[in-house]
C-alpha cells in the first residue's frame, strides 16, 4: 500500500508541474554521450518527431545514412552510428551499450542503394525533413529496405530520426 501511494504521489507530482524523482541508478551518465543526444530541441520528442533545425539537404542526409551503415557493417564503429542519431532514436535502444549488442547480434552484412525515398525528388518535407531508401541491408542471411527520416540537428549535421532495429522500420 505504501509503494502504491508512494507511485500515486510521484503521478499526481509530475502531473502539476513537478519533475519526476530520480533514483541513484538513474542519476549516472555516459562519459560517451553524443552531440545528438545534447541537443536541447530535440531531447524529447517522440522517434519520428524530432523538429529539424532548418531544411535537411537531401544529399548530406544521404552521405549520413552511407556512414551509418558503414560504421555497422561488420560492428566496425558502433560509437559512431549512435552519434547520428537523434535522442528520440537512441530512445528505442535505451542505452548506447544495448545499441551496441543489438548490432553485434544482428550484424549488418552487407547494404546498398541510398537514395531519395520519394523517387528523384530532392524537395524536403513540410517540417523540413528528408526522407531516404536504403535499398537492401543484410543481416543473418535476410535483407530488406530501409526508409529512414534525417533531419538537420542543432549542430548542423544530419541525424537520423528513425527506429533503426531490423524489425521496427518495415
Amino acid at each position: 500500500i505504501v509503494v502504491a501511494l508512494a507511485i500515486v504521489g510521484a503521478a499526481l507530482y509530475t502531473l502539476f508541474g513537478g519533475s519526476p524523482p530520480t533514483s541513484s541508478a538513474s542519476q549516472g551518465t555516459s562519459a560517451s554521450t553524443s552531440a545528438a543526444a545534447q541537443s536541447t530541441t530535440s531531447a524529447s520528442a517522440s522517434v519520428g518527431q524530432t523538429k529539424s533545425n532548418g531544411t535537411t539537404d537531401l544529399q548530406t542526409a544521404i552521405s549520413a545514412g552511407v556512414s551509418f551503415y558503414d560504421d555497422l557493417s561488420g560492428a566496425s564503429n558502433l560509437s559512431s552510428a549512435w552519434n547520428l542519431l537523434t535522442p528520440a532514436a537512441q530512445q528505442v535502444y535505451g542505452s548506447e551499450d544495448a545499441f551496441a549488442s543489438y548490432w553485434k547480434q544482428n550484424m549488418v552484412t552487407k547494404w546498398k542503394t541510398l537514395g531519395g525515398a520519394h523517387g528523384g525528388s530532392t524537395t524536403a518535407n513540410a517540417d523540413g525533413s528528408v526522407d531516404i531508401l536504403v535499398g537492401s541491408v543484410t543481416s543473418g542471411g535476410t535483407s530488406r529496405s530501409v526508409n529512414l527520416r534525417m533531419i538537420t540537428g542543432d549542430s548542423g549535421t544530419p541525424l537520423i530520426d528513425s527506429n533503426t532495429k531490423l524489425n521496427g522500420n518495415a
